[in-house]
């Protein structure tokens, strides 16, 4: 079964783990993705994609994008030398929430 790493999901990605059969593993410490615990299980070769959060909805968490897009941007390249399939970084930007935290209900 094939693996997508996470650290604390929007409910949406938690839904589609169970409609299309994949393994959701949560690394999250605080909240946020582990990439101490990324850098780890990335190397997985069951690992097909990670989900990362910029401005969660529901708690304002963002995720360390810089550094996830680090280590998924070094498996990526170990995994083309040896001939394997890539990891997909998966990014939910929540505008919506932005939005609310950045309006101050001002001109409309």
């Amino acid at each position: 079964r094939v693996r997508v790493l996470t650290g604390n999901p929007h409910l949406a990605v938690e839904r589609a783990e169970r409609r299309f059969g994949f393994e959701l593993v949560r690394l999250y410490d605080c909240g946020t993705l582990d990439t101490r615990r990324l850098a780890v299980e990335i190397r997985d070769p069951r690992v097909v994609a990670v989900y990362s959060q910029t401005l969660s909805y529901t708690d304002g968490i963002s995720d360390d994008l810089e550094a996830i897009l680090a280590i998924v941007e070094a498996e990526n390249e170990r995994r083309s030398g040896a001939g394997l399939p890539l990891v997909t970084l998966v990014n939910d930007s929540c505008l919506a929430f932005c939005v609310l935290v950045h309006n101050d209900g001002r001109g409309g």
